[in-house]
C-alpha cells in the first residue's frame, strides 16, 4: 500500500501520504494545492480535486484540512441547487481539528447540513473565513486536497440573472486567465454583458466584464477590465474562485479546461 502524491506547486511525485491523509493503493493519486491569501482573513478557495473514487465532486470534510486553522474558522458554500448558504466551522477533539456544521437561520426556518453530506463540484467554490488576526496566522498556507480526477474537463451551469460562486479547477501557482482557462463554446459570445469580482490585493474587489470589441477584431468576445484597455485579461489569483454575474435571461455552461488528471496505474 502507497500513495502518490501530486503537489500543485510542482507537480512532484512522492511516495508518502500528505499530512494526515489515510494510506490508499498506488492507483489512488491525492492532489495537494497549498494557497496562501497574503494576510487576507475571507478567501474563495477553488475545487481542483475529487473524492476518493469519485468523478466531479467532493465533501467539505475531505477538501479544506483543518491543519493550520483555529478552531472557529468557517467555510461557507452556496448551494445553488437549493437556493441556501450552508456553514461548517472548525471544532477541537483531543487536539484535532473537524469540521462541523453551522446552524444557518432564514425566513423560512432553521437548518444545519452535515460536512460529509456537502457535494461539491469542480468548477465551484467555497469561503474561508479565518479567525486569526495576526499576520504571522493568516500568512500560514491553506491546504486544499483530494483526489486527482480522471477528467481534464469540468463544467458549470449558471442560471440567468443570477449570482453564481465559481473557480478555476485548476492547480497551478501561477494566476489564470479566465479567456484561457474557461469557454462558453461559442467564443464568449453568449456572456456579453456578465460581469466577474474578484478579492484582488490589498483587499479591494477587481470587476471583470465580457464585451464585444466588434467586427475584426481577431477576439471579439472577451473578459476585461475596458474594451479600450490596450490588452485585455480577466486573471484570477491562483487557486482562488470569484462571483460570477449573470445578466442575460438565459443559462450558459461554462467548461474548465486543464483540470487535473491521472490515469491510474501501478
Amino acid at each position: 500500500m502507497k500513495t502518490k502524491t501530486v503537489f500543485a506547486a510542482s507537480l512532484l511525485l512522492a511516495g508518502a501520504a500528505f499530512a494526515d491523509a489515510t494510506t490508499v493503493d498506488s492507483s489512488y493519486v491525492l492532489g495537494v494545492m497549498p494557497i496562501t491569501a497574503s494576510g487576507k482573513s475571507q478567501v474563495i478557495l477553488s475545487i481542483p480535486w475529487v473524492a476518493e473514487g469519485g468523478t466531479n465532486t467532493i465533501a467539505v470534510t475531505n477538501l479544506v484540512k483543518t491543519a493550520g486553522l483555529t478552531v472557529g474558522d468557517t467555510l461557507t458554500w452556496y448551494d445553488t441547487t437549493a437556493g441556501k448558504y450552508k456553514q461548517w466551522q472548525v471544532a477541537e477533539n483531543g487536539g484535532v481539528g473537524y469540521w462541523t456544521p453551522v446552524t444557518v437561520t432564514e425566513d423560512t426556518g432553521s437548518y444545519a447540513t452535515p460536512a460529509e453530506n456537502a457535494t461539491l463540484l469542480q468548477g465551484q467554490a467555497v469561503v474561508l473565513t479565518r479567525t486569526a488576526t495576526g499576520e504571522e496566522d493568516l500568512n500560514k498556507p491553506i491546504y486544499v486536497i483530494g483526489q486527482v480526477g480522471t477528467n481534464a474537463t469540468a463544467s458549470t451551469t449558471i442560471s440567468g440573472n443570477s449570482w453564481h460562486m465559481l473557480a478555476p479547477p485548476v492547480a497551478s501557482t501561477s494566476d489564470v486567465d479566465f479567456n484561457t482557462c474557461a469557454s462558453d463554446g461559442s467564443n464568449w459570445s453568449s456572456c456579453v454583458g456578465d460581469e466577474v469580482t474578484i478579492d484582488g490585493a490589498n483587499g479591494l474587489y477587481k470587476t471583470y466584464k465580457c464585451v464585444d470589441l466588434g467586427e475584426g477584431k481577431a477576439l471579439r468576445y472577451v473578459w476585461t477590465t475596458s474594451m479600450f484597455a490596450t490588452t485585455h485579461a480577466a486573471m484570477i489569483p491562483a487557486g482562488r474562485g470569484f462571483w460570477y454575474k449573470r445578466n442575460s435571461d438565459s443559462s450558459v455552461t461554462i467548461t474548465w479546461s486543464g483540470v487535473p488528471t491521472t490515469t491510474a496505474s501501478n
